[in-house]
């Protein structure tokens, strides 16, 4: 018999394990290995089809309706840090949209290197020197160490300039604005599984 819980909390995942509350949980973040293993528990790691992104609102006026503001943001960020340090490096950098399994995935794209000078520069080119103000919402808790990689993104772009600021969703939330809208903010986060990209 097997009886399914939604524990949307991934602080709650990892105490239920700890005290045997649950046998299984699910995207428990590397940094919870050594506190799950304490317990007799294990921590297995596999490597997935999800692409995680920023995506950014940028059908009404706004900075990132300017590709080179988009183009900035990511050189701002260091995705490969978040990957070595956060996520415990079983992945790489995002190339693009689309999943490795994706039919049109581009073997030979590469990730947009961490480079904040030129990402200061094309926003000094786009027309903020100064930077901008952004909201960026989320469900925290969808993804292993989710809520510590968008604080770095938060951390990365406010390196250079870009003050942003997060908004926690729930996740039912979170699909209703995927379906109809209704973004607070200029960006919100996204992962692509074994979808096509929306």
């Amino acid at each position: 018999r097997i009886e399914i819980l939604e524990v949307p909390d991934l602080n709650a995942r990892v105490q239920a394990l700890r005290t045997g509350a649950i046998d299984i949980a699910f995207d428990i973040g590397p940094e919870d290995g050594p506190l799950i293993e304490s317990a007799g528990a294990r921590l297995q790691t596999r490597t997935t089809g999800r692409v995680q992104t920023v995506t950014f609102v940028s059908n009404k006026p706004s900075p990132v309706a300017d590709m080179r503001v988009r183009q900035a943001l990511n050189y701002a960020i260091d995705k490969q840090r978040i990957v070595d340090v956060l996520l415990g490096g079983p992945t790489a950098p995002a190339t693009q949209g689309a999943i490795r399994q994706a039919f049109g995935y581009d073997p030979e794209l590469t990730a947009y290197p961490y480079d904040p000078q030129r990402a200061r520069s094309m926003l000094k080119d786009a027309g903020y020197p100064d930077g901008f103000d952004m909201l960026l919402n989320f469900p925290p808790g969808a993804m292993a160490a989710d809520e510590a990689y968008y604080q770095q993104v938060v951390s990365d772009l406010r390196a250079v300039g870009v003050n942003v600021e997060i908004e926690t969703s729930t996740f039912a939330q979170h699909i209703s604005r995927i379906r109809t809208g209704g973004w607070p903010g200029l960006g919100f986060g996204m992962d692509f599984n074994n979808m096509p990209p929306l």
